[in-house]
């Protein structure tokens, strides 16, 4: 059996002036330990002096993005407190825009599903159609998670590629349909139903 191995934690820096990347580095380490990390041990993996791990990890307690999940400690010394992430804490929407069917999901901070919907993907050459149908079903997803708009995060979006980030186009696509929204940018062989050129949609 092949093990997978997660790339090593990021390392903190003592450095004045860098809070917030030490923010992201502690709350990527808590994330990596789902049975939580104490503020001792969160020191020892990312490198940083017990002071400003305690000052950060007072800083995402405050922001309800991590919570205290009892002490822990079986050998002499005092039981250590461990942290965890807050799954409510903050939320985020993934998008998948295929040519046939859209998918959008709410996750949550540990990255479980909220809520999640598809809908058939828009034909046609209008982005902007397109962008106002995810917009919209967007809205009506969050509505219906009953998470707080204010927690939502960040939204990402995946799409089939390559992708021309200049003109927003999919270039040569290998397997696309009328109104799948694809181009064809060299002299590949267009897969059957596509026309010579397509406009992203």
């Amino acid at each position: 059996m092949t093990e997978i191995r997660q790339p090593s934690p990021r390392r903190g820096t003592n450095l004045p002036r860098m809070g917030d990347f030490n923010l992201t580095v502690i709350l990527d380490a808590i994330r990596r330990s789902p049975a939580g990390l104490s503020r001792v041990e969160l020191a020892q993996i990312v490198g940083l002096s017990p002071q400003t791990i305690s000052n950060i990890s007072r800083r995402l307690l405050d922001q309800d993005l991590i919570y205290e999940a009892g002490k822990e400690g079986t050998g002499p010394g005092k039981p250590r407190t461990m942290l965890r992430l807050k799954s409510s804490g903050m939320y985020a929407v993934g998008v998948h825009l295929d040519p046939a069917v859209t998918t959008f999901v709410v996750l949550d901070l540990v990255g479980a599903v909220v809520k999640h919907s598809r809908i058939k993907t828009p034909g046609g050459n209008h982005p902007g159609a397109v962008i106002d149908t995810i917009a919209a079903e967007i809205k009506l997803l969050i509505a219906d998670s009953g998470v707080d708009p204010s927690k939502i995060a960040g939204l990402g979006i995946a799409s089939p590629g390559p992708i021309d980030l200049e003109e927003g186009t999919v270039v040569d696509p290998r397997s696309c349909s009328a109104g799948t929204g694809c181009r064809s940018a060299t002299p590949w062989p267009r897969p059957p139903g596509c026309p010579p050129s397509w406009t992203r949609t």
